[in-house]
């Protein structure tokens, strides 16, 4: 799954606009730039929320929300790829 398929994935089961979506996206990568070991946590913690919040200035429940349907999404596609992945 390439990244404009998991934007209008994200876009699809949030019903947010492309521009929240994308901007939250491109600030998760950043975090997990910055906190290695966080994005491989079981869920989307508090805070990895406030982090993509205060970088985005959207509102904490948008990216909790966009965030939990996009981990999601780039999970399923790695499962999708690597079959002894559960």
């Amino acid at each position: 799954m390439n990244y404009t398929n998991v934007i209008n994935e994200v876009m699809k089961q949030t019903g947010k606009d492309k521009e929240i979506c994308t901007k939250i996206a491109d600030a998760y990568e950043e975090y997990c730039t910055k906190e290695i070991k966080r994005p491989f946590k079981p869920e989307v913690d508090a805070d990895m929320v406030s982090w993509i919040a205060n970088k985005t200035g959207y509102a904490h429940d948008d990216v909790a929300n966009i965030l939990q349907v996009l981990v999601g999404v780039v999970r399923g596609g790695i499962r999708k790829k690597i079959p002894f992945m559960k």
